[in-house]
């Protein structure tokens, strides 16, 4: 042990890393992600093999467009709570839950709505989950600020175990519906209740923890301004799968889907490397953080770049293994994906740094300009090239965001 930590110490030394700090955390969210990536796996071969594409592309729509409808709940508060947390200020958790909860009933009045619409126009099933989710909404999204507020602790570990138990339990459940009912409005009730009532008794543990009720009273203002900068970042994240649903149909958004969960999974991972970031730039001088982060970006940069070529050298042999030959079309789209996940690594990072610093003026830059290019393109191309298109307009905006970023830590 003592020769471990004598070269730990000199690799810290050298890189001027703390390399403990980065491998203690990692290992948790890390441990937790494949667990995640597993789990996930299995939720989608479950889906692939025993529903038919149209009815896996409608869940996927579902669950996009709820996803957009979470902007109503002020997604951003989830930033704002990390950085007061670590800087002492416990209170913001549940003051930052409650405003969430508020402007969330928005959300439900929307789901609401489109639930309304689909109802007249025959599509029974959309109907049913929309109007199913309307009055739930608020709190399905607001109760899991109990995961930035962890993280804003370096509480590392309890993130972890909270977020698997809720993956273990909500997918292995989805899994039981799908496999048994075949019907997708009890797939839908399934996922999203065990998934709320889950993260509503992890956020009850949590606050009941806190070491004081310290509020920050520039928290809430800063939380607005990130969920309003990530209103387009939110349509953008979902508004692919909407859009190939609408013009494509729903089995093609099927094989969409296929593409990028595999592409996905390295893409979340470059998030855990660039949340264990945050706190430790949070506390910064402004210029220190981004050249401190500049400097070591090559590591992680060159560490995903090799995951990514092994995933595409892989993806011939893994997508018809484990989705069946209904989605050999996915292979393709996965390959290129994966270079838009090298492209945008840099990029991602110091979006992080940013938003450690609290630059609200270049977040907003960032935030609007990428998601607005995303989804100009994607109008622009899916009705020329089908889902090629979506897969050019990935590529395209992520690397345009890679630049920004790093124009605007400079």
């Amino acid at each position: 042990m003592a020769v471990i930590d004598k070269l730990v110490s000199e690799i810290d030394k050298r890189l001027q890393l703390d390399i403990r700090y980065y491998v203690r955390n990692s290992a948790y969210l890390i441990t937790v992600e494949g667990v995640t990536v597993l789990l996930g796996l299995a939720s989608s071969i479950a889906f692939a093999r025993l529903l038919p594409r149209e009815i896996y592309g409608q869940y996927n729509y579902i669950l996009s467009i709820l996803g957009i409808l979470a902007i109503f709940t002020l997604t951003g508060m989830n930033t704002a709570i990390t950085q007061a947390v670590a800087r002492g200020y416990d209170g913001v958790l549940t003051q930052g839950t409650k405003v969430r909860i508020k402007w969330g009933f928005l959300g439900s009045i929307a789901a609401f709505s489109i639930g309304v619409y689909y109802y007249f126009n025959g599509s029974l099933p959309l109907a049913k989950c929309f109007m199913i989710a309307a009055p739930l909404l608020p709190f399905f999204y607001s109760f899991a600020t109990f995961n930035p507020f962890l993280e804003g602790k370096k509480n590392f570990k309890e993130a972890s175990k909270y977020q698997g138990i809720i993956k273990f339990v909500s997918v292995s459940a989805v899994i039981a519906a799908v496999y048994y009912s075949r019907d997708i409005v009890w797939i839908f009730v399934t996922y999203f209740s065990s998934i709320l009532l889950l993260q509503a008794y992890f956020y009850w543990t949590t606050a009941k923890s806190i070491d004081n009720k310290n509020r920050d009273e520039a928290a809430i203002p800063f939380g607005k301004h990130m969920s309003l900068m990530n209103v387009i970042p939110t349509v953008r994240q979902h508004f692919d799968k909407i859009i190939v649903g609408v013009l494509l149909g729903f089995s093609d958004l099927a094989i969409y889907t296929i593409a990028v969960i595999i592409t996905e999974y390295v893409k979340r991972l470059v998030k855990i490397v660039a949340s264990l970031i945050f706190p430790k730039v949070a506390v910064m001088e402004e210029k220190k953080a981004y050249a401190e982060t500049k400097r070591r970006l090559v590591y992680p940069v060159i560490g995903f770049a090799a995951i990514c070529g092994v995933g595409i050298a892989l993806c011939p042999y893994i997508i018809p293994l484990l989705y069946s030959g209904k989605y050999l079309d996915s292979v393709f789209y996965a390959q290129l994906l994966f270079i838009s996940i090298m492209v945008v690594t840099p990029g991602t990072i110091l979006l992080q740094v940013l938003a450690a610093q609290k630059k609200v003026k270049s977040l907003y830059i960032v935030n609007t300009s990428f998601p607005l290019i995303e989804i100009v393109l994607l109008v622009l191309l899916i009705p020329r090239f089908g889902i090629l298109g979506a897969v050019f307009a990935k590529l395209a905006s992520r690397l345009y965001h890679t630049a920004i970023t790093w124009l605007l830590t400079r």
